[in-house]
């Protein structure tokens, strides 16, 4: 702790609690303490390496320049659009005057980019009405049909004389293969189908090949008649028919298409695994084998 000198005019030096103090002095050019080499304040801020400036980061206020009357602040480029009616210029040249894709957009003044863009759509969406004309002018509305009088002679022809049960991918692949060049979608041929060869689907009715058959009807006509011949039974008065539960030993699907109103047929080699029949008389306490 600090204290105060006081001096008593004699020569001594007391603090302030009255103790007898010493007071050591030493010269500045003593070599035990090197006072000189102390350095003060104003010599370390000079000797101080600079420090790094900090970065003061400040809003950049971007100054609007002043826009002229009438004159728009953003520039924006402009596009040009199309209605339904060039849609529909664009493939009435195209489509019926028989003009190339960049002729008929030369002529109406509209990017070749545009043209192509439309083009493959119309080529992609075949089932799609693209070109639509005038109603009132006398000619159909819409594009001309991809699928024709003589493709609808030829389906229904298929479609008679199958009794396979073809699928509907089984009878476009048979079109497509019968007229060259012909592509049109799944869903525009399933239309097709429905609405103008009134072609349906619906639960096929197996028919096996040989019911009929003139070998098959000898066969039964000779198991019959021997079985008159050699037995006692009757068919009019005291015979009865038990017959086994059959199932169909194809698993496949079971519908198929025809006309509308017919029904759909379908020819198996065979239809039921072969059955037990028991032919018995029929007798006052029971029946017999």
């Amino acid at each position: 702790m600090d204290q105060f000198i006081h001096e008593d005019g004699r020569g001594k030096t007391f603090n302030d609690d009255g103790d007898e103090v010493m007071v050591l002095t030493m010269e500045v050019d003593d070599p035990d303490y090197p006072i000189a080499n102390v350095t003060s304040y104003g010599d370390y801020l000079d000797l101080k390496p600079p420090e790094k400036p900090l970065k003061v980061e400040r809003e950049s206020v971007k100054k609007e320049e002043p826009t002229r009357e009438g004159e728009s602040e953003v520039i924006k480029k402009t596009y040009r659009t199309y209605k339904s009616v060039d849609m529909d210029r664009f493939y009435f040249l195209v489509n019926e005057k028989g003009l190339s894709v960049h002729g008929a957009a030369k002529q109406l003044k509209m990017p070749p980019s545009t043209a192509d863009y439309w083009h493959k759509k119309s080529l992609k969406n075949r089932d799609e009405l693209v070109c639509k004309r005038n109603e009132g002018s006398g000619r159909p509305v819409g594009r001309p049909p991809v699928l024709k009088d003589v493709h609808r002679d030829y389906f229904i022809n298929l479609v008679d004389e199958d009794d396979t049960g073809m699928t509907l991918d089984q009878m476009m692949d048979s079109l497509t293969k019968q007229f060259d060049g012909l592509e049109i979608k799944k869903s525009a041929f399933h239309t097709f189908v429905k609405e103008k060869c009134r072609i349906s689907c619906k639960k096929s009715y197996f028919y096996p090949e040989d019911r009929n058959c003139p070998d098959k009807i000898e066969e039964r006509w000779r198991w019959v008649k021997n079985l008159l011949d050699n037995t006692d039974i009757d068919y009019q008065s005291n015979c009865i028919f038990i017959d086994e539960a059959g199932f169909h030993i194809n698993l496949r699907r079971c519908f198929s298409w025809s006309r509308v109103g017919t029904r759909s047929i379908v020819k198996t080699p065979k239809t039921k695994a072969k059955m037990t029949s028991i032919l018995g008389a029929c007798l006052g306490m029971g029946s017999f084998r």
